[in-house]
C-alpha cells in the first residue's frame, strides 16, 4: 500500500528525444557547413518557440487543441517552452545536428510532441537556410525515443514495497510490550 500511495503522490515525467542531422551539401566546405548549421539552429530555435509558431503548432496538434478547452493558450505555450530543450550535437562522421527533447507527464504525449517539434523544426530550417534552395536541410539521425525521467510508477512502487518490508523488519525486532494482565479472579 505504501508503494501505491507514493507512486500517486510523487510527480513522474518522461522525456522524448529526437535527433536531427543537418544535411551536408556536396561541395560545401566543412567550415561553411559548420557555420551554416550553427546559424540555422539558432534562427530555427528562436523561431520555433515564438508565439506565432507555437500558435500554429498548437492548432495542428490534436492533444494540444483539446487542452485549449481547459487552459488558455498562453499557459499551453508556456508549458511547451518549459518542456522543450534544443541543443546542438556533433554526430558520428563529423555531421552537425540538434537534439530536441520534450518533457511531459505522459510518455505518449512527450513522444508525440517531440516528434511534432522535430517536424516543425525541419520545416523552419528549410525556409530559413539560405543554401537550401527549397531542399531538405535536416534529416532524422535516429528513431525518436522516450525515457522515464525522475520518479515513475514502477520505481515508486518498488521503493514503497522495500520501505514497507524494512519497516516491518524493524518493528519485528523491537521488544514487544507485555500486555497488562488482569489479576485472576479467585
Amino acid at each position: 500500500l505504501t508503494g501505491f500511495w507514493i507512486s500517486h503522490l510523487l510527480p513522474h515525467s518522461y522525456v522524448s528525444k529526437v535527433t536531427l542531422r543537418f544535411v551536408h551539401t556536396p561541395g560545401l566546405p566543412a567550415d561553411m557547413y559548420e557555420r551554416e548549421s550553427k546559424t540555422t539552429l539558432e534562427i530555427v530555435t528562436a523561431s520555433l518557440l515564438s508565439d506565432e509558431n507555437l500558435t500554429v503548432f498548437i492548432s495542428r496538434n490534436a492533444r494540444l487543441r483539446e487542452m485549449m478547452a481547459a487552459d488558455p493558450i498562453a499557459d499551453i505555450m508556456e508549458r511547451l517552452r518549459k518542456g522543450t530543450h534544443i541543443q546542438p550535437v556533433k554526430l558520428p562522421g563529423g555531421a552537425s545536428g540538434a537534439v530536441i527533447q520534450y518533457e511531459d507527464e505522459l510518455a505518449e504525449e512527450a513522444l508525440d510532441i517531440g516528434r511534432e517539434l522535430a517536424v516543425q523544426m525541419s520545416r523552419l530550417a528549410r525556409t530559413s537556410n539560405s543554401l537550401s534552395d527549397g531542399k531538405e536541410v535536416t534529416e532524422l539521425a535516429g528513431f525518436p525515443t522516450v525515457e522515464p525521467a525522475g520518479a515513475t510508477v514502477p520505481v515508486c512502487t518498488a521503493i514503497g514495497l522495500l520501505s514497507g518490508l524494512a519497516l516491518g523488519a524493524v518493528l519485528s525486532l523491537l521488544p514487544k510490550n507485555k500486555r497488562l494482565q488482569e489479576p485472576a479472579a479467585d
